[in-house]
């Protein structure tokens, strides 16, 4: 807080001008000035010691209002739990005077440091910028910006951001990050980027900013400028936050751009080191099933396999395709068993019960077999199929005792 030259100059004027007065008023006007010095070395409690014993004894005096001022700010300081109704009196009774903007200023960064955004917006928005210096303008838009993040009013937080970053002041790069983040949130992309961009220009943020970009491209689906981005900073072993984010990110991309083989380079390091995401595992699973290596692929499937939800009934199809591969028709008859009992995604499911079908018949098993195709000539005759159901099932009853249902379904 600053105290200008202004009120030692004033105490000059006020003695010189009353003359020769009593000392009891000249040891008055030392007790403010002591309490002005406490003041300023954040001894507050011993400040409103002297500013109550000069109020004691002027109460009406020129510089009482000052002193009255100064003992609501100590209390703040001090947090008692009343400051804020302290400086909210020194308002009420003194509503045009200068120190109200400075009360209210005061006790809107008071709050500001401890975290409270709603008492910080209360003050601050009272306040009259016109009458602060630069830099108190720039700490009270700031805060005011800041505390209408937290309360997730993005409009009125870019707005006071925007002006605190025009300032030029020690706040500049802070608004920049702050913005970009704003800007993400309400989905405005490149200026999300253009902001954090601005930011990293500055080393508190330099390290912070790439991960976020790159998250913003991930956003957009800009999956050619992630892996452009993610593979320069692996590569050159660039310092920066969330490293192992950026190598998952560029992993992912990859996958998404049907880039297997680079999708495992990276996805297959990052999963052994830590627990990932079902979505993560089934991208890892696919990748390595696409690349037939089908050891991996089965045990990163049956990491979801049997799980309720869609990436579950997908990796138990994908499971029994892996299991086929591998020679294991029983345990792959188990996995599209599994599969086609779950209905989030119908098209899984028809392949699932199709494929049952088909294992049965290979296994001679033709009832098995009837029964599943007359179930997706029911259920799913929208869907085409490698190999039409009515070959499975003419060959089923070709092969079953029951000549007459064959010769019927036949001549259909």
């Amino acid at each position: 807080m600053k105290h200008p030259v202004f009120y030692l100059l004033l105490i000059f004027l006020s003695v010189k001008f009353l003359g020769q007065n009593t000392m009891s008023y000249t040891i008055a006007e030392r007790d403010y000035l002591h309490g002005i010095e406490l003041y300023q070395k954040k001894k507050f409690a011993a400040s409103i010691r002297f500013f109550e014993k000069y109020l004691a004894n002027n109460p009406e005096d020129e510089l009482a209002v000052d002193a009255r001022f100064y003992i609501s700010s100590c209390y703040m300081y001090l947090g008692n739990e009343n400051s804020d109704k302290y400086l909210g009196q020194f308002v009420k009774d003194n509503p045009g005077h200068a120190k109200s903007t400075m009360a209210y200023f005061q006790a809107g960064m008071f709050f500001y440091n401890k975290g409270d955004s709603k008492k910080t917006i209360e003050n601050l928005e009272k306040v009259s910028l016109e009458q602060l210096d630069s830099d108190e303008k720039a700490d009270a838009l700031f805060a005011l910006a800041y505390s209408y993040l937290l309360e997730k009013e993005y409009e009125k937080s870019r707005e006071k951001f925007e002006k605190v970053e025009y300032m030029g002041s020690d706040y500049k790069y802070a608004s920049s990050y702050y913005l970009g983040y704003i800007y993400f949130k309400i989905k405005a992309y490149d200026k999300s980027i253009t902001a954090l961009e601005r930011a990293s220009k500055n080393d508190i943020y330099a390290s912070v900013v790439p991960f976020i970009i790159i998250n913003i491209y991930y956003h957009q689906q800009n999956f050619d400028e992630v892996v452009k981005r993610g593979t320069q900073i692996i590569k050159t072993k660039q310092k920066v936050d969330s490293r192992n984010e950026i190598i998952l990110l560029t992993g992912v991309s990859f996958y998404e751009k049907g880039d297997y083989k680079s999708a495992l380079k990276y996805l297959k390091p990052y999963a052994a080191k830590r627990k990932v995401s079902s979505a993560t595992e089934y991208r890892l699973a696919f990748a390595a099933f696409s690349l037939k290596d089908f050891e991996l692929a089965e045990k990163c499937f049956k990491k979801n396999a049997g799980v309720s939800d869609s990436l579950g009934q997908a990796s138990a199809y994908y499971l029994g395709h892996t299991y086929l591969s591998l020679g294991n028709r029983l345990f792959a008859y188990n996995a599209f068993l599994m599969s086609s009992n779950e209905e989030f995604d119908k098209e899984v499911q028809a392949e699932a019960i199709f494929n049952l079908a088909k294992l049965d018949y290979e296994a001679e098993r033709f009832s098995e077999a009837i029964q599943k195709v007359n179930r997706l000539k029911s259920e799913f005759k929208e869907y085409e199929f490698p190999t039409p159901p009515h070959e499975i099932m003419t060959e089923a009853y070709l092969n079953s005792n029951n000549l007459d249902e064959a010769i019927s379904y036949i001549e259909q």
